[in-house]
Order: structure tokens, then sequence, then C-alpha cells
């Protein structure tokens, strides 16, 4: 029951598994980060968080680094799950993190992305989104920027890695809680709309400005959007692209 999405708490985005090597690591319902064998499924450790932990975990260079929603970033030895350091950031973790230059990206519902020193879990900088505009996208990483949506504020921000300067944005009128893609000047990016409003979800193509500073910030352009109105959800309030577009080709 645990792992039924709850319309209640906003409860859609799920763990997926990642592979490392021989094993296989997820976040799961019971508040449980596992490590299983690839090749049997055999437990080979699990990590327990006080809340269920639904962040797909990151593995690099042997440690497992996944948010729960007790709010707390963990840092895991990838062969025996020992706790390399734990971080409080203040809300539910529902996003996946990112790694670059020494530091750990990761966003939560408390509406901000953090930057996390990778030896120590020390926080380095944190990029505050505004009241009720929870954080659910994943940061992705292009250069040196770190590109992601946002649901509250229906912004997309690109944000200089090193001060989490906000460099880029796109207010669109539909909640991002999908992870973006990002292939030369375009990103893409799913988007979910309340359908007793205005707002219009789907799949949204975006033009990434070149050039953006934090003495010249410069906006994201929409270039298309593949409108999806229609929803088959038990409320039926949601429309939309909440899932992560991939590219191929």
């Amino acid at each position: 029951p645990g792992n039924v999405p709850d319309p209640n708490t906003f409860d859609y985005l799920q763990s997926s598994p990642i592979v490392s090597g021989d094993r296989v690591f997820v976040g799961s319902a019971d508040g449980r980060v596992y490590a299983v064998a690839a090749d049997t499924g055999r437990i080979l450790w699990s990590a327990k968080t006080s809340k269920k932990v639904r962040a797909t975990p990151l593995v690099e260079d042997g440690t497992v680094y996944v948010g729960s929603w007790d709010g707390t970033v963990y840092a895991l030895d990838e062969l025996s799950g020992e706790t390399h350091w734990k971080t409080p950031i203040g809300g539910q973790i529902q996003t996946s993190a990112a790694l670059s230059g020494g530091l750990v990206f990761t966003a939560s519902r408390k509406a901000s992305l953090v930057a996390l020193d990778v030896p120590t879990g020390q926080k380095r900088w944190e990029c505050d989104y505004g009241r009720n505009n929870w954080v659910e996208s994943s940061p992705q990483l292009v250069d040196d920027l770190l590109y992601m949506g946002s649901s509250g504020n229906q912004y997309v921000l690109g944000l200089d890695k090193q001060g989490g300067r906000v460099l880029s944005v796109y207010r669109g009128n539909a909640f991002f809680w999908s992870t973006p893609v990002i292939e030369g000047d375009t990103l893409y990016i799913g988007g979910e709309a309340y359908t007793r409003t205005a707002q219009v979800g789907g799949l949204f193509s975006l033009q990434v400005p070149a050039g953006a500073s934090s003495k010249n910030r410069l906006p994201m352009k929409l270039k298309w959007l593949l409108p999806v109105k229609k929803t088959l959800m038990p409320d039926g309030f949601w429309a939309g692209v909440a899932s992560s577009p991939v590219i191929s080709g």
C-alpha cells in the first residue's frame, strides 16, 4: 500500500532503480534504501531513514547519495551502506541529486535548491524559490548551469552551479514537476495543469539563451508546446506531462 500514489500529499513521483556495477540501488516506501545483487535480487544491505524514500539514488565514486521525505540527504557507502554523512535541508525530498565540482545538488519541498560539500555534507549555498513553491524537478547540469523546474511558482530556472544565482528563467502556465533534458540550445520539460483553471499542461520546448550571467539574466523562450488536456486520473483535476522526457537520435 505504501507504494500507491497519494493525491492528498501529491505523492506521484517514485524512486527508480539505479545500476552500478553488479548492484541495484533503490529507495522504498518503507523508509529504506536498498542495495541488491543485480543477478539474484539478494539484499546486500539496507539503510533506514525515518520516512519513505521517493528520490532516485545517485551513485558516484563509491557513494550513494539519496534524499528522504524526512528532509535529509544521505551519503551512504556503496559497499556497506554505512552512513558517511547526513544533512537535513528542511523539506521533503522527492528529487534526485546531481554532482559536479565537489558539490552535490538537490532540491526539496522547502522550495529551494541546495549545494552540499561532497566530503562533509556541509551546505555551501541555497537558492530559495519562495513560499509554497515545492521543487519536485531534479537538477540537470549542462556546462556550469543547473536547469530545473518547480511547482507552485511555475518556473524553469537556469542557475549558476558555483553560487546558486539565477541566470535564466522561464515562467509558464503549468506546474513543472518533470525533470528537464537539454540538447544543444533547447530544453524539454513536462508541465502539469490544474484542469479547473486556464492552465495548459503538456510537453514544453524552450530556447536556452546563450551568454546568461550574474550581470545579464536572460529569459528562456517558448519554442513550442504539445498540449495534453485530457486526464485519466481518478480525481480528474490534473492533466499534462509529469514524466521526464528523453532524447533519442
